[in-house]
């Protein structure tokens, strides 16, 4: 459980960002961006353009803005670039683990028919066989 599931503004993020520091913990880091991306881009050009008003729990982005609070949004804004790539990464490595299980199938389905192909006829040899050695030994008991 993420110490950002129970946020559900910017305001209220960069509030407990201010308080606490940022979170690394992966959990928290993908809870901070889904609240990034869930926000509105009215409201965050609200809070960057003109602030909110102050209330118990939240942060303005007026230009009151102190520097810490500024660096630790700027802190969010950087992890939630840096997980977006690394999910794109992630995108790219899945395509590519299904393409080689793709091409895998294929091989075992391909070794599948082959064995089939082999069992066949190995099973005609051996009742070619047994027909032979009927042969010879009706051939033997002939000859006696």
């Amino acid at each position: 459980m993420s110490k950002y599931d129970n946020i559900e503004t910017v305001a209220e993020l960069i509030a407990e960002v201010q308080a606490n520091g940022l979170s690394t913990e992966i959990e928290d880091l993908a809870s901070a961006q889904e609240i990034l991306d869930s926000s509105g881009t009215e409201e965050l050009i609200r809070f960057i353009a003109f602030g909110a008003p102050k209330q118990e729990g939240t942060v303005s982005l007026s230009a009151e803005t102190t520097d810490p609070e500024h660096m630790a949004f700027d802190e969010v804004k950087a992890e939630n670039a840096r997980l977006r790539a690394a999910k794109v990464d992630l995108e790219d490595k899945v395509e590519t683990l299904q393409h080689e299980q793709e091409m895998a199938t294929r091989e075992i389905e391909t070794l599948r028919n082959d064995e089939r192909s082999m069992i066949s006829a190995l099973e005609s040899a051996e009742s070619e066989i047994v027909t032979l050695k009927a042969e010879l030994y009706d051939y033997i008991k002939a000859m006696d």
